[in-house]
């Protein structure tokens, strides 16, 4: 008998006089995100680079939702790419907004060709991972803060993908001690792998995205701090982004089983916004779920704790050296 899979439409609680951040939400899964959580009552900061393709975005959700409030979905400039960009975006959140409950790191970045960021990074790995590692950071105060209101339900979902299964040599071993990981991450011989460079540094951008939720759920249990971490695979959705990373690699017919993003984003929103979650937190705290809100297994080295926290002290370390550098404030360790 089939269980009945859980609907954002009539599972998802009242999430009226909460505020949620979903990044990269101008488009597909992220677009399909943002609506559902502004449809359920919550004030939505669609966090985008282009200001122009965002406010068309909010233009097309009011048009097709006429039931969404007015407000409801506000844009966030951000560039995950740029540090500086995302100090700015969070600084103008804890300027505006006395409470953050829901943060969804969705955004992503896939491309052909090798691309550094001004402070030194892999592109794909600074808009899937490090951008994101110091949105957390700047935002957690306010988030914690938020824990402490009456009926509080704080969550941070990180999208990731099932790559780093499909896309690594099954004898891969993450570096994540290392530096290079961050700045030049790849394999070591790669003319012995059959898929392309870029499969595999986007593959290894999406391991650290399920590492990180890890280890800061880790973090906040020893603070004993009240903040739910979960990281996901949507599945495969038919969007721009999974146009480019897969469309090349499968059949016609296989592109069929890609879902819609509405349907893609019930794993996220699921994470996000669940009751069951929430409910049951040594089920849930921080795993990786797969569609549509189950926990999944994911490759051994994701569960190693020793891996993750190698991850977690590299990125503080790195992104640190370009912080101080420039007069801003450190991460956290």
């Amino acid at each position: 008998m089939f269980s009945k899979i859980w609907s954002p439409l009539t599972d998802m609680p009242n999430l009226h006089g909460k505020v949620a951040i979903v990044t990269g939400g101008n488009s597909g899964l992220g677009y399909s995100t943002v609506k559902f959580l502004a449809l359920g009552g919550a004030k939505v900061y669609m966090a985008a680079r282009s200001e122009l393709r965002a406010e068309k975005a909010i233009n097309d959700l009011y048009r097709d939702n006429p039931k969404l409030e007015t407000g409801s979905v506000v844009f966030l400039k951000l560039d995950l790419a740029s540090i500086k960009s995302v100090q700015a975006a969070a600084d103008e959140i804890k300027t505006k907004e006395s409470r953050l409950d829901i943060l969804v790191n969705n955004a992503g970045n896939f491309q052909n060709e090798v691309e550094k960021t001004d402070a030194g990074f892999e592109m794909i790995m600074a808009v899937c991972y490090i951008g994101h590692f110091v949105l957390v950071d700047r935002l957690l105060p306010l988030m914690k803060k938020t824990v402490s209101q009456p009926g509080a339900d704080v969550r941070i979902v990180t999208v990731s993908s099932n790559a780093h299964q499909m896309f690594l040599p099954g004898s891969y071993a993450h570096n994540f001690f290392s530096p290079l990981s961050l700045t030049d991450p790849g394999i070591p011989h790669p003319k012995h792998w059959p898929l392309s460079p870029h499969l595999v540094r986007y593959a290894i951008a999406k391991s650290a995205t399920i590492l990180f939720a890890a280890e800061l759920q880790q973090r906040l249990d020893k603070e004993r701090t009240n903040i739910i971490s979960l990281s996901l695979d949507p599945g495969g959705v038919s969007t721009p982004g999974t146009a480019a990373i897969f469309f090349t690699y499968v059949t016609p017919i296989m592109r069929l089983l890609f879902v819609s993003p509405d349907k893609g984003a019930i794993t996220p929103l699921f994470a996000a916004t669940a009751d069951e979650v929430r409910d049951k937190p040594s089920i849930y705290k921080g795993q990786y779920l797969v569609p549509y809100g189950k926990v999944g297994v994911p490759h051994p080295d994701m569960t190693n704790t020793k891996i993750a926290l190698e991850l977690w002290n590299t990125t503080t370390s790195e992104v640190n050296r370009y912080l101080l550098s420039n007069g801003l404030p450190a991460v956290s360790a």
